[in-house]
């Protein structure tokens, strides 16, 4: 007799191939009665069982992705950096080491694929998702801690499905960090200084006018206009510029009227 499995072709399952040889052998006891004696081959040896071994594999799948946005720049590629670490529910102990990952140059973040086994099949994982502060001047960083939940179940055709839930903060469904960009204005102060010959000079006695021109030297507007005082000081006020400014180019003039 032969004695095989048949193969069934079912998803995950590894079959065995083994065919079992039985060879059976009827002997007469002499007094009437018959008995049998078996002997079971397997390839080229004998063993005393016949036993076939399967296996059954399943795997799955998923990514951890955010987005990152930036008020007051343009965003840059690899200009923040992000943190995700498993870690135990119960103990609040961090497993394994931590995962550093940066952002492309749209926002996006986008952790190595996490990947299971079957043997995870009904358990539940957690993971911290973070950003780390950079400490440059001018950035404010988000300082939100998102946990996620996620859960393995076993489709029982080699397949496994992993749901993802932020547990943390509540009632966000997505990971978002913002940050914001500013500056501290800074200042220019334009002075010149006012000489007369054949007479003494008084205070406020000359007017001058300082106005904004475009790249070409046309008149945009006058934005102010000053006198001297008895030393001959002509100081025009104080020009502030703000991060609106950034990348822009100014152009002034300044130039003495006749009252």
């Amino acid at each position: 007799y032969k004695v095989n499995e048949i193969n069934d072709n079912a998803p995950g399952y590894t079959y065995d191939t083994s065919e079992y040889i039985i060879k059976l052998i009827v002997i007469d006891n002499g007094d009437g009665t018959l008995r049998t004696e078996a002997t079971v081959i397997v390839g080229e040896d004998t063993v005393e069982t016949i036993k076939f071994t399967n296996i059954y594999e399943a795997r799955g799948k998923t990514l951890i992705n955010g987005k990152k946005t930036l008020l007051g720049r343009d965003l840059e590629e690899g200009q923040f950096s992000f943190v995700l670490q498993q870690f135990n529910n119960d103990t609040k102990e961090n497993i394994g080491e931590e995962i550093v990952v940066t952002n492309d140059e749209s926002g996006n973040l986008l952790f190595p694929e996490l990947i299971y086994t079957e043997i995870d099949a009904g358990r539940d994982f957690y993971y911290k998702v973070s950003e780390l502060d950079g400490q440059i001047g001018g950035y404010t960083y988000d300082d939100t801690e998102y946990v996620i939940r996620l859960s393995v179940t076993d489709n029982r055709d080699g397949t496994l499905t992993i749901e993802q839930e932020i547990v943390s903060p509540e009632s966000r469904d997505e990971i978002i960090f913002n940050n914001t960009y500013d500056t501290e204005d800074t200042y220019l102060n334009i002075q010149a200084m006012k000489t007369l010959t054949g007479s003494t000079l008084k205070d406020q006695q000359f007017t001058f006018v300082m106005d904004l021109l475009t790249e070409e030297g046309n008149l945009v507007e006058e934005i102010q206009r000053v006198k001297n005082d008895l030393s001959g000081l002509v100081k025009f006020d104080e020009i502030t510029y703000s991060h609106e400014d950034i990348g822009k180019t100014f152009y002034y003039q300044i130039r003495a009227i006749t009252d």
